[in-house]
């Protein structure tokens, strides 16, 4: 029985396009490396404009819940019957009526 031979392909690899696979590699890793250092500072950017804003609230309401209190006491003040009173006679020409005066009317 014959063999036949079988030709030995020996694994050539070029070094040169080895050192472009790792240039590649490391380009890449470089590109990946650079967004994140990006996104990780935008990231950072809206952090203090979110706290800023924050702040910037709390100090508002601050301020509003101080006028909202204020407002009340003059709420207060302004329906006080004393002073209704004395406006409607006073600027109004009004006269209050004695409960005998006043008739219920039944429908």
């Amino acid at each position: 029985m014959k063999y036949k031979k079988i030709p030995l392909v020996k694994n050539i690899v070029d070094p040169k396009a080895i050192r472009r696979n790792k240039d590649f590699h490391m380009m890449v890793g470089i590109v990946v490396i650079m967004l994140m250092m990006i996104f990780y500072i935008w990231m950072q950017i809206k952090v203090d404009d979110t706290l800023r804003e924050n702040l910037k609230s709390e100090t508002d309401l601050g301020q509003l819940s101080i006028e909202n209190q204020e407002l009340q006491a003059e709420v207060i003040r302004l329906s006080e019957f004393g002073r209704i009173a004395r406006i409607a006679r006073e600027e109004l020409g009004m006269v209050m009526l004695q409960n005998e005066n006043i008739e219920n009317i039944q429908k």
